[in-house]
């Protein structure tokens, strides 16, 4: 058995921790030993792992991510298909591969996520795994998490603006609230534990989490500034909870918690406008969705953010969730946009399981007025200290039906 094989077993055997039948522990679970549904630990955003995977209060843009924060779901519009895959330890094993497909509908500040039927959701596969027994290959198996979600999310104030319109006072423009929710389904499939004997009949367990998020949003300085298409600042604060729940999965005496994570962070962003000489030389030529495709002209954003895992065990092996300020991740990161069009980024994270080390990312798109556009995200992000980075990519595809409906109009 070679060194390659060796290191695809234990690493798959690491990840299917919650289906080894080992006895029930009597002592808290260190969050960075293996715990039940690895695959609910992965943001599925390209972009925000360029950033240091700071999502919870990264509002701007074309759809914000709203795995960190299910209140992003409040500031999408029109219909997006996302697609994200990267691999999850190359130096292990090609074969393990995580992958997400998602759908966002969006408009008047209330936003909704699809992650399953038309959809797949996230899939983490491990690849074709060899059972050893002894010296001789005695089987394999194919372990694989699925997680299928689907959320809601409103933002006050765009609601607010959406329903009076003019009515509503300049003040209340500076200030949004919004919130969100989702509902998450994890499904695994294994065998009960891969240093045992061959064959085993597979192993399938299930549960459903929640998350819940909010973000206070507010714009301290929007003006008009000489040559430039406006400036504004707005600034940010949020907070999430994910994978909600006093939810463990079980085999025999075994029982495993799954992730659950409490997020919060801030987030801050400058930009600035198509200049409106620029804009009135489209308009004078009729295509006045052009400016809109390259707004903002120039934009830059910060975030931070921290997180806490929660979980902990009584003296009695009963499992109870707790925040546990002792183990904390921190990371920060930024973003730097050009026309709307060119994307680069940077951050950095601190994290357990010995993640220490810089991210950076970049992204292209398009954008056609407000109505349709599409954008590829890669990012490289740091694994455990001696592993190699991993690079992770998205692809995005929108379209804006209230926003087509406006430019027919304007015509």
């Amino acid at each position: 058995m070679n060194r390659l094989t060796l290191t695809c077993i234990l690493a798959a055997a690491a990840c299917l921790a919650p289906f080894a039948a080992d006895a029930r522990p009597t002592t808290p679970i260190q969050f960075s030993a293996p715990s039940a549904g690895i695959v609910l630990e992965f943001d599925t955003s390209a972009r925000s792992a360029g950033m240091g995977g700071d999502a919870v209060a990264a509002f701007w843009g074309d759809g914000p991510d709203s795995w960190a924060n299910p209140a992003l779901l409040g500031f999408q519009r029109g219909v997006r298909l996302s697609r994200f895959s990267s691999e999850l330890v190359p130096d292990f094993s090609d074969d393990i591969k995580i992958r997400s497909e998602s759908m966002t509908f969006g408009a008047y500040g209330l936003g909704v996520l699809l992650a399953r039927g038309p959809a797949s959701g996230t899939r983490l596969d491990f690849g074709e795994i060899p059972i050893i027994d002894g010296d001789e290959v005695v089987g394999s198996f194919s372990p694989r998490m699925r997680v299928r979600a689907q959320g809601v999310g409103l933002s006050l104030g765009q609601a607010a603006e959406a329903l009076l319109g003019d009515r509503l006072p300049s003040p209340a423009r500076r200030f949004d609230l919004a919130l969100g929710w989702t509902v998450r389904e994890y499904n695994a499939v294994s065998v009960s534990d891969p240093l045992l004997p061959y064959p085993q009949p597979l192993v399938r367990e299930s549960a459903v989490v929640h998350d819940l998020g909010l973000l206070l949003k507010a714009t301290p300085l929007d003006l008009a500034a000489p040559g430039l298409g406006g400036l504004r600042l707005d600034l940010a604060y949020g907070l999430s909870t994910l994978n909600g729940g006093d939810k463990a999965l079980r085999f025999g005496e075994a029982l495993r918690p799954l992730p659950k994570l409490h997020l919060r962070g801030w987030g801050a962003r400058v930009a600035t406008g198509v200049p409106p000489a620029v804009r009135e030389v489209c308009e004078s030529i009729g295509a006045a969705w052009l400016a809109d495709s390259f707004d903002p002209l120039l934009s830059f954003g910060l975030v931070g953010q921290k997180g806490n895992p929660g979980y902990d065990w009584t003296d009695e092996g009963q499992l109870v969730w707790e925040k546990d300020d002792g183990l904390e991740s921190k990371s920060h990161g930024w973003e730097l946009g050009l026309a709307n069009v060119f994307f680069l980024r940077g951050g950095h994270v601190e994290s357990w399981g010995d993640i220490d080390g810089d991210t950076d990312g970049w992204g292209l798109g398009f954008r056609l007025g407000r109505v349709l556009g599409c954008r590829y995200d890669k990012a490289t992000v740091p694994q455990a200290q001696g592993l190699s980075d991993v690079e992770r990519e998205s692809f995005s595809f929108f379209l804006d039906l209230l926003a087509l409906r406006a430019m027919a109009s304007d015509r």
